[in-house]
């Protein structure tokens, strides 16, 4: 073999490894999130979506197309909040149990003013406290994001934009675009902010969670470890019980 086909292999092995480190613990494959543009529309919601608000009355917020100020492509998903409120558009995404997934978007904002409470825009998984960073005040595009670990028995994921949230009503515009969800191959260790997202508890971020088990695991040792010496005789079942047999 010549000392030219030699270098030829340690280069292309050098460019595969490098891809393959580069690919590792990232997204793959396209979003599973349909219409993440807003490029299509069902008059004023756009395909795939489902608008809804604290406050519904068409006085109190409005919702659309906005050909003006698209982040990317011809169209965004503007979100208008004329008095307090807390306005989300959201879209049920299909997942498997057991995976990480990456959810995305880019949000803009011009006066995001919050009458009560502090959050503003952002993306977030819906009926849970998962979200990402809020935008307020007047900012221009930014990208947010977060990681999301699915628990048991889970096979769709609610990811909404929102204007305002639980106990923060805004006022104020926001546009949407680029929301996307992608499925994330491992290693996950330095993936952040990370939710698990399951049946019992949907917005635990999965350190505090990790906690929660090693804590509940301890109390049921320390459980069993009495029963079993209340068994033998060795402790009353009561701690008062020998104090008193004592007394008499």
């Amino acid at each position: 073999m010549t000392i030219g086909l030699k270098k030829g292999f340690r280069v292309a092995g050098a460019a595969l490894l490098f891809s393959s480190l580069w690919w590792y613990g990232t997204a793959t494959g396209p979003s599973l999130l349909v219409n993440g543009g807003f490029e299509e529309w069902n008059g004023s919601v756009p395909a795939g979506w489902q608008m809804s608000a604290w406050r519904l009355s068409g006085s109190d917020f409005s919702a659309g197309p906005d050909i003006r100020q698209p982040h990317e492509g011809k169209v965004s998903l503007r979100i208008d909040n004329k008095v307090p409120n807390d306005t989300l558009c959201i879209q049920h995404v299909p997942i498997q149990e057991g995976h990480v997934y990456r959810v995305s978007a880019w949000v803009k904002t011009l006066n995001v003013q919050a009458g009560q409470g502090s959050i503003g825009a952002c993306l977030c998984v819906g009926s849970t406290w998962i979200r990402s960073t809020s935008l307020v005040g007047t900012r221009d595009w930014a990208p947010v994001e977060f990681y999301v670990k699915t628990g048991k028995d889970v096979d769709r994921l609610p990811v909404a934009c929102r204007l305002g949230y639980w106990s923060s009503t805004v006022t104020g515009t926001a546009w949407f675009d680029q929301v996307s969800v992608d499925e994330v191959i491992p290693p996950f260790d330095n993936l952040s902010p990370m939710f698990t997202y399951g049946i019992i508890n949907p917005a635990i971020p999965t350190s505090r969670a990790r906690w929660i088990r090693m804590i509940s695991f301890g109390l049921l040792i320390l459980i069993i470890s009495r029963l079993i010496l209340v068994a033998s005789g060795t402790l009353p079942f009561l701690p008062w019980s020998r104090k008193r047999h004592r007394k008499k």
